[in-house]
């Protein structure tokens, strides 16, 4: 009840219409600046009192660029920025269950140009307008000369004729008239017109006339012309020139020091053998100490066979390998020897199937001779399956064969039940009462 008593003694404490003791004043501003407007207000403590701002007659619409204010019989319009058709007139309007007020303000915004034409240096525009001003850079006018003569080469065009190709060329000259504005200075190959360009470079000066050419090649032998012409005639002087032409592949050493170091390596006559006359050796091969016998050699062993052979010296030997009767062929696992009489035959591992008949034949011009042995593989099971480790084998089977001790259950004796303590009456409960009962037993 407190509230609504508070209540009516405010509406009854306002008893007057707004009245703007304050109006708004007009405000001339210049493009993306800031406005504000602001205006005082009574009655103060009026909370029926309504305020709004008009632009031209129609409500302005808060936003972020345009805020508000009343507070306190305070009232502005703050607009952050302002555009041309900003321009108007602004009405601030307060009305209340009395009556209203109104005050109203021109707004007058001067719009800036599209571009920016004015400078934001001073300094450095009245710098850059002195670079730019063209009378200081006038060309100073001189007297023309009056040229009464055609052309002449007074020095004939001169240079080298005869040139590698690879080498630069240089062709110059001298011509008079000079100075003479009318004056024009051409080049020509062979009749054409010479295209400037990196090779190619002409210089005309004071007279001076010059071509260079960087790199000749053997396309570049022909006729060159240096052509003088004016208003009264012409003069040239010609000069040729030959370039002697390179093959395509450069075949010539660029390190003759090096090259007769590689000569002297590349002399076969350096590294040529001595030979010594053959010594005829009329001897049949003999065998003095045969092959032996392997038995029970297990598998995955090496085996190894040797026996001595003469004569030692024999240039036509040549001792050959069998097995069963079948050529050994080279290999990994199989190398023989054979060396100042000595001859071998080493397995690095055996295999079953190398059990066998092993024969040496050694062969000459004069004859042959043949040893022979035996080898006898005792031959591995194919899978492994002994154990590596018997401990822990035995280990795993004793894991294995565990069985869990048997828990013996006793049958408890059978014992009649007893009241320990017994139930307690109860008396003199009312309806509605907690009752508790209670016993122990065992």
């Amino acid at each position: 009840s407190s509230r609504h008593q508070r209540r009516q003694t405010t509406e009854e404490t306002v008893s007057q219409a707004p009245v703007f003791t304050q109006p708004v004043r007009d405000l001339r501003t210049a493009e993306n600046q800031a406005a504000h407007f602001e205006a005082r207000l009574i009655p103060v403590g009026d909370a029926r009192l309504k305020v709004e701002w008009l632009r031209n007659g129609v409500p302005i619409q808060a936003s972020n660029r345009v805020t508000t204010m009343h507070d306190f019989g305070y009232v502005a319009l703050n607009m952050k920025y302002v555009y041309p058709e900003d321009s108007g007139t602004y009405t601030c309007r307060a009305v209340n269950d009395l009556g209203e007020a109104v005050t109203s303000a021109t707004l007058v915004v001067q719009s800036k140009e599209s571009l920016l034409l004015e400078s934001q240096h001073q300094q450095a525009l009245q710098k850059i307008q002195m670079l730019e001003d063209s009378s200081r850079y006038q060309r100073r006018e001189e007297a023309e000369t009056i040229v009464t003569q055609a052309p002449k080469f007074t020095v004939q065009l001169n240079g080298p004729s005869e040139l590698v190709e690879g080498q630069s060329a240089h062709y110059e000259s001298r011509i008079e008239p000079y100075p003479d504005t009318n004056l024009k200075v051409e080049w020509f190959f062979n009749g054409q017109p010479l295209q400037t360009g990196h090779r190619f470079r002409t210089t005309y000066d004071f007279g001076f006339a010059a071509l260079d050419v960087l790199t000749v090649y053997g396309e570049d032998s022909g006729e060159y012309t240096c052509r003088a012409t004016n208003k009264l005639g012409h003069a040239q002087s010609s000069v040729k020139l030959n370039v002697k032409s390179k093959s395509s592949i450069i075949r010539d050493t660029q390190h003759e020091g090096a090259l007769q170091k590689i000569q002297y390596l590349e002399d076969e006559s350096r590294y040529k053998r001595t030979t010594t006359e053959e010594v005829a050796i009329a001897e049949k091969p003999q065998f003095g100490r045969p092959l032996k016998n392997i038995e029970h050699l297990p598998e995955g062993r090496s085996a190894h066979l040797e026996a001595t052979l003469t004569p030692v010296n024999d240039p036509t030997m040549k001792v050959e390998w069998y097995c069963n009767g079948r050529p050994i062929p080279q290999g990994h696992r199989f190398k023989t020897t054979y060396d100042f009489g000595f001859v071998a035959l080493d397995i690095l591992y055996a295999y079953a199937e190398d059990s066998g008949t092993y024969m040496c034949k050694a062969r000459n011009a004069v004859g042959e001779a043949v040893t022979t042995c035996s080898i006898s593989v005792d031959s591995k099971s194919g899978l492994q399956l002994d154990t590596l480790d018997e401990q822990r084998l035995q280990k795993i089977r004793d894991l294995e064969n565990y069985q869990r001790p048997e828990k013996v259950e006793v049958e408890p004796v059978g014992q009649k039940p007893v009241f320990i303590t017994p139930l307690n009456s109860l008396t003199a409960l009312k309806e509605g009462d907690h009752a508790h009962l209670e016993c122990r037993v065992e």
